[in-house]
């Protein structure tokens, strides 16, 4: 059989290859080409045309900032005493961008954006009210821009960390059909879960008062997280206690934070802590008697003010009504401002301090010796001065004014027209000098916001009226804060003026550092041996004149009485202002204690017998804790209603 022969397939030749492949080759060349002309020029553009705009996003995209804020210094009294402390715990705060992120803790969640916004409401909602959280239900999640995210906030400001506990623990059932599309949830979570996407819990802290009330109206208070105060120390110390905010810059991915990225800016300063003149024990003991005081008397408003006589630091001061720092709220729009108890009675609301004042002008006469202790003075009740004229009080058994008194007796008996003989021999211009030079018409400087300045008129500027120069110098025509008067009473001490100081020291919170403030600002008025005959005449004012109800057991006090009638609407009312401030004790003086009580109700509404007991209580009070030892025998004075007079 005959055989077929197998032929050879034939080679290609190189020449044949290179024709049939050269086609090809080229059309991969140019292709390649192509694409690195595009690459090239999408580098140039992204590197060159857009560099500025592209550096600029990846700072704002990707890199995040972030501001840490100090911890607000604390507040302690004198002695340590803890005022004003920060109270750590969470803030709460929602991001709904971090819903469009995969679940890295489980990886195999594909739960949708509704879905996890919906989780996050049922878990929330059980712990925080409805309207903190609508804005959460009104976002469009279906409409979202990367380059215009949605906004993060926070739901809660402070919380508890047993509050965010009770919220990590919560589980709810995870399967809300909120999707349309059941294909699109194949894979989503049915079971319980306590993860809250784009919920995080930032530790947090609020400005508490460790008690509510006390010297609330010299602390102030702040908003929860302590960052804008309000009122007090919190604001007139705001830059020291507020410390500086440190900022931090760091890359972020669609995940988050990149760990190891973080780049400081600022570094945080903590705020420093304060410590004021305050005795909190004084403090406290002071607000009780007062309180009790206002509420007996059914009256407006009251003040207590407590001066250490040597350099003015302020020990006590009180203002009643009171209110609680952790519950600061604004007035309800038409509240009368004599109804706010945020007022602070004691520097915000000036008035005419009365017969208080005669003890400055005759203290000025004795200093000018155009009287002296020896002078007797005439008063049948009343006195001409041109077309006016002034009275005294008939009360008291003096019906038919005070008859011949010396000076003591003038004091004693609070005699409105001898003590306008003392104003008419200094005349307007001494007069104004010693008053501004009792630091009456002018700020104390003692550092608390809304302090006033009174009113004390110029006669260089607008003439004083002999009729003026009268009723000026026995406390009417005239205003002044209950501040005021009370640091003008520290003349009576060694014969100087001491500002009043509020503030003792600061602490640097890092280096520990206590930097003491200076001693407040004083300067003479009178002479050592006029300030001393003029304790000797506030003595008589509690043993034997208007102020016996201010006698203290054991101790020599002395102080002035004043009953000043409330001018309204042009003319004075029949409401009454009744205050006491005085000295204790008097041999070795230690305390300027004013007390007074605006618009007692009822037919007793005089400085002895309402604002006198109160000086006694705290007068007690203030010796006790300054362990202050008896100068006399445990003997009280008693009162003798026939002989006692009543300042007008």
């Amino acid at each position: 059989m005959a055989t077929r022969s197998r032929q050879r397939p034939r080679r290609e030749s190189p020449e044949e290859f290179e024709q049939r492949t050269a086609p090809r080759l080229m059309k991969v060349g140019v292709a390649l080409a192509l694409l690195h002309v595009v690459l090239l020029g999408r580098l140039v553009h992204l590197q060159i045309v857009r560099h500025k705009e592209l550096s600029a996003e990846s700072l704002t995209r990707w890199r995040a900032p972030r501001t840490l804020t100090p911890a607000r210094g604390l507040i302690y009294d004198r002695n340590g005493a803890l005022l004003v402390e920060n109270e750590p715990g969470f803030s709460v705060i929602v991001d709904p961008n971090r819903w469009f992120v995969g679940n890295s803790t489980n990886p195999l969640a594909k739960d949708l954006p509704e879905d996890r916004r919906a989780h996050a409401l049922r878990v929330l909602g059980r712990y925080f009210p409805e309207p903190t959280l609508a804005w959460i239900k009104k976002l469009d999640l279906s409409h979202r821009d990367p380059k215009h995210p949605f906004p993060t906030r926070e739901v809660a400001q402070w919380v508890s960390a047993d509050t965010i506990e009770m919220v990590r623990q919560t589980t709810v059932d995870f399967a809300p059909p909120v999707a349309k599309d059941l294909k699109k949830r194949k894979g989503a979570l049915a079971q319980p879960r306590a993860e809250l996407p784009g919920v995080s819990y930032p530790p947090s802290s609020r400005r508490v008062a460790v008690n509510g009330t006390l010297a609330s109206h010299i602390l102030g208070f702040t908003d929860q997280s302590g960052s804008t105060p309000w009122r007090g120390i919190e604001l007139s110390l705001n830059s020291s206690l507020a410390g500086e905010a440190g900022k931090v810059t760091y890359e972020v991915d669609r995940f988050g934070m990149i760990p190891g990225t973080e780049e400081v800016r600022h570094k945080l300063t903590p705020g420093s802590h304060v410590y004021l003149t305050l005795d909190a024990e004084l403090q406290h003991d002071v607000e009780q008697a007062l309180g009790t005081a206002v509420a007996q008397h059914h009256a407006e408003s009251g003040v207590a003010i407590v001066l250490d006589i040597k350099n003015g630091d302020v020990l006590a001061m009180a203002s009643a009504p009171t209110y609680n720092i952790n519950d600061a709220r604004l007035p309800k729009p038409g509240t009368k401002p004599a109804l706010i108890p945020r007022i602070n009675w004691a520097l915000e609301r000036p008035y005419e301090p009365g017969s208080t004042l005669k003890a400055m002008t005759i203290a000025a006469a004795l200093e000018e010796k155009e009287v002296t202790a020896r002078s007797l003075f005439s008063c049948s009740g009343s006195r001409k001065i041109l077309t006016n004229t002034i009275h005294c009080a008939t009360h008291g058994g003096f019906r038919h004014g005070h008859g011949t008194q010396d000076l003591g007796g003038v004091v004693r008996h609070s005699c409105n027209v001898a003590t306008a003989e003392c104003g008419a021999k200094l005349g307007p211009k001494k007069l104004y000098k010693y008053l501004t030079d009792f630091g009456m018409g002018e700020r104390t400087k003692i550092g608390l916001p809304g302090e006033e300045r009174g009113l004390l008129r110029n006669p260089e500027r607008k003439v004083w009226r002999p009729i003026d120069l009268a009723t000026i110098s026995f406390g009417q025509g005239i205003s002044v804060t209950p501040l005021q008067l009370a640091a003008a009473y520290t003349v009576f001490g060694d014969g100087r003026y001491h500002s009043p100081r509020l503030v003792r020291a600061t602490r640097n919170a890092e280096t520990k550092t206590l930097e003491e403030r200076p001693p407040s600002a004083s300067h003479r008025v009178l002479s050592e041996e006029t300030a001393a005959t003029m304790r000797t005449f506030l003595g008589g004012v509690i043993d034997e004149g208007t102020g016996q109800p201010a006698q203290i057991p054991g101790y020599t006090a002395g102080g002035k009485t004043g009953t000043a009638q409330i001018p309204e609407n042009g003319r004075y009312s029949k409401r009454f202002i009744a205050s006491f401030v005085g000295v204790a004790p008097l041999k070795d003086p230690q305390f300027v204690i004013l007390t007074l009580i605006r618009d007692p109700k009822g037919e007793d509404h005089y400085g002895g017998s309402v604002a006198g007991p109160i000086f006694k209580q705290i007068a007690e009070r203030a010796l006790l804790l300054r362990r202050t030892p008896h100068d006399r025998e445990k003997t009280v004075t008693p009162v003798k209603k026939k002989t006692v007079t009543v300042e007008a």
